[in-house]
């Protein structure tokens, strides 16, 4: 099972960066297409839990496709969605955040690298952002990317650079 979800989630992820640096304009159904392409990914990852303790092993990786459901559910203009997926994100977030290391195991990952939970915390703050500027709340959105860019003290330079961009 966590072949076909790491699978999933590759083939996803690929698919998602080929829309959205694609320099032509994409439709809202393409963007819906790849929102329930994240929805399996997320799927997928949840039915992988901790024999023991019943965590999630790849917690990092379902906040991470979370996020991106935000931002893809606001370029398909599903504001309401969208609103919805980062109020949720944020919850997760603040619940992982206590005890965000113990609950991954590595052994049990095969290889998958951990998504360290400041970067997790940036691009949330950094998508959120572009969700409050399609909303028109740009002052809302500055702060939370001045917020991402001073969060935590592990940086991701593509989401420093995006907040960089989005400010001026």
């Amino acid at each position: 099972m966590s072949v076909q979800a790491n699978r999933t989630y590759q083939y996803t992820i690929c698919r998602y960066k080929e829309v959205r640096y694609n320099q032509k304009e994409v439709d809202a159904d393409t963007w819906s297409q790849i929102d329930l392409m994240l929805r399996n990914s997320i799927e997928l990852y949840s039915t992988l839990v901790h024999p023991s303790n019943k965590k999630y092993i790849y917690v990092d990786l379902i906040i991470k496709l979370m996020i991106l459901r935000g931002y893809v559910n606001t370029q398909a203009r599903k504001y309401i969605t969208a609103e919805k997926i980062f109020r949720q994100t944020k919850k997760v977030l603040k619940f992982v955040q206590s005890d965000y290391s113990p609950q991954i195991n590595i052994d049990l990952r095969i290889g998958v690298p951990v998504v360290p939970f400041d970067i997790l915390k940036q691009k949330y703050l950094l998508y959120k952002a572009i969700h409050l500027v399609y909303l028109g709340r740009k002052e809302q959105a500055v702060e939370k990317l001045l917020k991402s860019l001073n969060t935590g003290t592990i940086f991701d330079a593509k989401v420093r650079k995006e907040c960089l961009y989005q400010v001026s």
